[in-house]
């Protein structure tokens, strides 16, 4: 588990944990052929890595427990803010690929009405075989989704996510955790991709807070969304 200096992410320790991660992450045959079909699947013929967004969305069960989150709107908003600061000029004039996944069907969902706007200048990848199993804790899958069809569609964002030049994860997620060890020692298809947390980014309507980090910032902003999750629902996740 990777210690944090303050409210910074420390990235010391990172290369133990993705060489442990890639050792534990070992599929057997059918299980990686199922992962690579899918991931093929997936993946337009004329996708070009250093003109892709990786954008990973936890929603469900971390809304209001773990983090604070976003609504779809707000999601697409950054990356037209990060796509202006680092994506070179020329990129700029060609599609952008968003590498879109969650296990949430609300945010899976709410992407078709940006993929139904002529105006909108990027291009959704993503799993369309996910189980959207709508939470990340197991006890909550229940048994109409197959656990081999979780696991596949988890190996399957892994991977889409890793084929990302741009990265940004919410780093109150394990999981996206997860993917930022492995970007960072050299797993992704980027020689040199760019790595950012949500809760480090410049601009503090991004900052999604974590539920750990204890500073009166945090409690506080995770004060006033909790209250508006018990008046209004979880509407966006």
């Amino acid at each position: 588990q990777r210690e944090k200096k303050g409210e910074k992410y420390d990235f010391s320790s990172s290369i133990m944990n993705a060489a442990a991660l890639m050792y534990i992450f070992r599929l057997n045959s059918n299980f990686k052929d199922q992962v690579d079909s899918a991931v093929r699947r997936a993946v337009p013929s004329d996708f070009l890595t250093e003109n892709s967004f990786g954008m990973p969305i936890r929603a469900s069960d971390k809304c209001g427990v773990e983090s604070v989150c976003l609504p779809f709107e707000k999601y697409m908003e950054l990356v037209s803010q990060q796509r202006k600061k680092y994506f070179e000029p020329n990129e700029n004039n060609r599609t952008l690929n968003i590498v879109l996944t969650s296990e949430s069907p609300n945010i899976m969902e709410a992407r078709k009405a940006f993929e139904n706007r002529t105006d909108f200048p990027y291009r959704f990848v993503v799993n369309k075989e996910d189980s959207l199993q709508g939470s990340g804790w197991p006890k909550q899958y229940g048994e109409a989704k197959a656990k081999n069809d979780i696991m596949v569609s988890t190996f399957v964002a892994l991977k889409l996510q890793l084929l990302s030049k741009h990265f940004v994860a919410n780093c109150c997620s394990r999981f996206h955790e997860v993917m930022m060890d492995l970007f960072k020692n050299g797993c992704g298809a980027a020689p040199s991709p760019s790595i950012h947390c949500m809760q480090e980014l410049e601009d503090e309507q991004f900052q999604l807070c974590c539920d750990h980090t204890g500073t009166p910032k945090c409690r506080k902003q995770l004060f006033v969304y909790r209250k508006y999750l018990e008046e209004h629902g979880n509407v966006h996740f």
